[in-house]
């Protein structure tokens, strides 16, 4: 018999604002671990560091309840949030103001201009056991360790839309790459994908669904989806990159050289349409300043959990981040 560790008070909170949040960033994490760790008298051990934490814990859940925090870190670009509102913020190079989690990051071999790393990494409880069941239900670890959340299951229909979404994703991606190599340049992207797409051409990725999922799914269905699927990290908010070929940014850089009465009355309705963008981001809690994050790309928890899929709508084996592994 396996003997199980039981876990501290302190390693208890850890797990339990895991799974409450789905997805953690590596700074959110590491400022949970230090508050924790502060009060020693209260919360016991935590361990060494972060990464021993995280051993220690999954020492226990691997045994117990076929579970683990699964870490991922791949290229910041392909972030989407915050680490996307930075790099639109310095022009897409990596200088000037960082994001947090980036700088904090210890991937080696990572470094970006001014010594921060171009990585960037997630923590998420994860279901090991990839059976055929679990793989049908799409049911999120957090479900399986925490009735109190419910169980995430999608429906066959829903799965379809989903697959639909990540390989759009991937395609524009792959676009991207083309652009880049076709110009020169190269992408400069390590893992992960920079592919993303505006959340109405996603809502409306449901009329593609063929076959006994065709127009199965409604307008406010697909909201629903979409918006769980964003608050559980199989999708994040970004703002567009600069060469999405979106009409509105091609249009608008048109307007800068145009004057007149008709060249006034085009930025008035394309300044509308940013401010629809920016209205609708709010409804999931993604208003506020900087730049609209009108846009949506691939989360964390699709990287953990769903790397064949990724690999099955074409993105390249070595763009798809590899686990790191923590040792209790």
């Amino acid at each position: 018999m396996v003997r199980i560790r039981p876990l501290s008070t302190g390693q208890q909170k850890f797990l339990q604002l895991l799974m409450a949040r789905h997805v953690l960033s590596d700074s959110e994490a590491k400022s949970l671990f230090s508050a924790l760790s502060a009060d020693a008298a209260e919360n016991g051990e935590m361990g060494r560091n972060l990464e021993h934490c995280l051993g220690i814990i999954n020492s226990s859940l691997g045994p117990a309840f076929g579970l683990e925090i699964r870490t991922v870190s791949f290229d910041r670009r392909c972030a989407g949030g915050a680490a996307a509102a930075s790099v639109a913020a310095d022009g897409g190079g990596g200088n000037g103001s960082d994001v947090k989690e980036s700088s904090e990051s210890s991937e080696k071999g990572g470094g970006g201009s001014g010594g921060t790393s171009k990585m960037i990494r997630y923590h998420a409880l994860i279901n090991k056991v990839t059976d055929e069941a679990s793989k049908s239900t799409f049911m999120t670890a957090t479900a399986l360790s925490n009735p109190l959340h419910g169980p995430s299951v999608r429906s066959p229909h829903e799965m379809a839309y989903l697959r639909v979404i990540i390989e759009r994703i991937v395609e524009r991606g792959m676009e991207l790459d083309d652009d880049a190599a076709a110009g020169g340049s190269g992408s400069g992207v390590g893992a992960g994908c920079r592919g993303s797409l505006g959340r109405i051409a996603v809502l409306n990725l449901r009329d593609d669904l063929e076959g006994p999922h065709e127009k199965t799914i409604s307008v406010g269905q697909a909201e629903h989806v979409v918006s769980s699927l964003v608050a559980e990290g199989w999708l994040v908010p970004t703002v567009p990159v600069d060469d999405d070929g979106d009409d509105d940014d091609e249009d608008e850089n048109d307007d800068d050289d145009e004057t007149g009465e008709d060249g006034g009355s085009k930025k008035r309705r394309r300044g509308g349409n940013r401010k629809r963008k920016g209205g609708r981001t709010s409804l999931d809690g993604l208003g506020g300043d900087g730049p609209a994050l009108s846009h949506l790309m691939i989360g964390p928890r699709t990287y953990m959990e769903l790397p064949d899929l990724l690999k099955d709508v074409g993105l390249a084996e070595d763009r798809v981040p590899q686990f790191i592994l923590h040792a209790g």
